[in-house]
């Protein structure tokens, strides 16, 4: 019986793993970094996000430094604006659209005062600057805007009322010339921002050092670079304003100009997409492996339960098209497992209509009956409302009728069930452990056999030099120590009764008494050679 296999492989997971943890930041930091190149390369594009923008310094006019803003800006600098909910002042560095409209040559007057003096000059870091003597240096005509006891800007609020709440015709009251003056209609074709943005119109980031108001009740901004000794050539109509400059940490504003560098874009967004594309490119051409190992299997080319089945989810990735034709034509004893390989995964699915096709699963299986097909195929056709799978199931069923019990390739699965299948009762994940256990497990063997190897050779190496030792000691010993043997003496003949015989057999060498002992002396009797002694000699007659 084939166990369920889950919808996931291992590769597919770690492209999922891949996908939720690398791609989508990558593609928010590439569509960031995309955003701040297109500003950086774009003269005039003021495009808010969350009520704010990024504007490209076009110029150095900014690169004195800037005692409000506490920084400097430098030509290329992305700066942050704010372009919603913003009231607008004296010392304020705005973006604004440097274009000036005919309609706007009324007289303009003064809300705010500045006052030209000699102030400080500052370097890039806000320090003062010194000549060779030591003596601060001073700047001439830098505009400064006029300041009451408190500190605050001065405002002429009683003109700016006077003109505001004024109907058009009437007359308003300004102050320092004592002087009546009639309250006009704003012109009807004045110039329209879009009209601006169409025509190209560059950006510029300068500093606010005046405020004006014309007689329609508009107001005007004189704006002034730090590093410019005068300010621009006419006031920006309020109209063309795109934003105020937000103070920026300085790690913030270093990494969006980074991000706005070539090297940026090719490092946070060549760089990363062509990692997602080749990702993708992977997983398409493993969909496209396993969708040729699907066709194989339901042409029965290659048995469904093989690892590589299991590994691809085939069963599961299969159209109920195709699953319903294989199970047909399958033979009746593979028909228990082909059920478990292709609607067994069902089982414990939480999805509605995964649920359902388990169910029909059930039921057509029940009723399959290889002399009557209809019920089978029927069965599958009420469950779908779609015309076209109740064409594909009438296809499937025409298709069986000439493919079934047609040769089957199942010679390894006919193995497995002969014997014992490895990979019954296993999911995908038990597979894939097994297999790298066994990788492990051959690995280790070929180390240690490779180990044991090395060790015989070692131990072999020492045992001949050892027996090569013991044999040159050997022949040392026997050349310098072993005597040559000298001939052994002749025995002397024993005779019984001479009494010298005991004293020449001491006069033997030491080889001859070896010798001599190792064959016993014969054993002579005493009594009998005394008493032999003691008899007198017989008497012998005479010859006749």
């Amino acid at each position: 019986m084939v166990k369920k296999v889950k919808r996931k492989t291992t590769f597919f997971r770690v492209v999922e793993y891949i996908v939720n943890i690398i791609v989508y930041p990558i593609i928010i930091i590439s569509f960031f970094s995309s955003f701040f190149m297109l500003v950086a390369r774009s003269n005039n594009l003021v495009s808010p996000i969350f009520g704010k923008t990024f504007v490209r310094v076009l110029s150095n006019s900014m690169s004195e430094y800037c005692p409000e803003a506490e920084r400097h800006f430098v030509k290329g600098d992305i700066a942050v604006v704010q372009t919603k909910n913003v009231t607008y002042q004296v010392g304020d560095i705005i973006a604004f659209y440097y274009h000036h409209d005919d309609e706007d040559n009324a007289q303009l007057f003064n809300l705010t005062q500045i006052e030209t003096k000699q102030v400080e000059k500052l370097d890039q870091n806000g320090n003062v600057v010194t000549d060779e003597n030591g003596q601060t240096v001073y700047v001439e005509n830098r505009y400064s805007p006029v300041r009451d006891d408190n500190g605050e800007v001065v405002f002429n609020t009683e003109l700016y009322n006077s003109i505001i709440n004024a109907s058009v015709g009437e007359e308003f009251y300004y102050e320092e010339y004592k002087e009546y003056y009639e309250k006009t209609q704003a012109p009807e074709d004045r110039d329209t921002v879009e009209e601006v943005i169409e025509a190209n119109t560059p950006v510029y980031f300068h500093q606010i050092v005046q405020i004006k108001i014309d007689a329609s009740g508009t107001i005007f901004y004189v704006t002034k670079g730090t590093a410019n000794s005068a300010t621009d050539g006419y006031a920006i109509r309020e109209d063309f304003v795109a934003g105020k400059y937000v103070s920026t940490p300085d790690w913030l504003a270093s990494l969006i100009n980074f991000c706005a560098s070539t090297e940026g874009m090719l490092l946070l967004v060549v760089f990363p997409i062509s990692i997602v594309v080749l990702v993708e490119l992977l997983s398409v051409i493993e969909q496209i492996n396993n969708l040729l190992l699907e066709k194989r299997v339901i042409n029965r080319e290659v048995p469904f339960d093989t690892k590589e089945c299991a590994k691809a989810s085939i069963g599961l990735e299969m159209r109920e098209s195709d699953k319903i034709y294989l199970y047909d034509v399958m033979p009746g004893e593979f028909k228990l497992d082909v059920y478990n390989f292709l609607w067994g995964c069902l089982e414990e699915s939480q999805n509605k209509k995964q649920q359902k096709i388990y169910a029909t699963s059930k039921l057509a299986t029940n009723v399959y009956d290889e002399n009557n097909l209809e019920p089978y195929y029927s069965t599958w056709s009420d469950m779908f409302k779609s015309k076209r799978m109740k064409k594909q199931i009438a296809q499937a069923q025409v298709k069986a009728e000439n493919d079934r019990y047609a040769d089957v390739l199942n010679k390894e699965y006919q193995n497995y069930r002969d014997g014992e299948n490895p990979y019954d009762f296993m999911d995908a994940d038990e597979i894939l452990k097994k297999e790298e256990l066994a990788k492990e497990e051959d690995k280790f063997a070929h180390q240690k056999n490779i180990y044991d190897v090395k060790q015989g050779e070692k131990l072999k190496k020492s045992i001949d030099d050892k027996l090569e030792e013991i044999n040159e000691k050997q022949t040392k010993l026997k050349t310098s120590s072993v005597k040559p043997k000298k001939p052994p003496k002749k025995p002397l003949q024993k005779t019984v009764g001479k009494a010298n015989n005991q004293n020449a057999d001491k006069k033997i060498n030491n080889n001859a008494k070896v010798e001599t002992k190792k064959m016993p002396p014969k054993k002579v009797d005493v009594n009998k050679e005394s008493t032999a002694k003691k008899q007198p000699p017989k008497k012998i007659p005479p010859k006749k």
